[in-house]
């Protein structure tokens, strides 16, 4: 398994990669750049997406929307403090179905969302 972590913060995503090493056997990549996470997905083979929402250059519904453009259909979870605002629930019916989880988040819920939503994923 493989999972793309995009967030603006270093230090959410040096967390993020450090916890889902310690309960997942996968390989985790981290970027802080929207930018650089669309040119990852082009060359590597992704089996979920975690985007955080608010960055700068593009947020994660704009990221979202351009993974969705380009066919690709990995899982996708954002993880925000903004979790209920309404462009993002919006874009959820828009722009095909992501999970969204509020910041902070429970390191048990955000492990088994992500089991669920890979073996989901695989399953079809």
């Amino acid at each position: 398994m493989s999972i793309l972590v995009v967030d603006d913060e270093p230090m959410m995503t040096d967390v993020i990669k450090m916890m889902l090493s310690l309960y997942l056997d996968a390989r985790v990549v981290t970027t802080n750049s929207p930018h650089e996470a669309l040119e990852i997905l082009a060359g590597d083979p992704v089996s979920l997406l975690i985007t955080d929402y608010f960055m700068p250059g593009m947020n994660g519904l704009e990221l979202i929307k351009t993974v969705r453009e380009r066919q690709l259909s990995m899982p996708i979870i954002v993880l925000t403090g903004y979790y209920d605002s309404p462009e993002l629930k919006l874009g959820n019916q828009t722009f095909g179905t992501f999970e969204i989880m509020g910041k902070p988040w429970s390191n048990a819920k955000l492990v088994e969302r992500i089991k669920l939503l890979t073996a989901a994923a695989a399953a079809t």
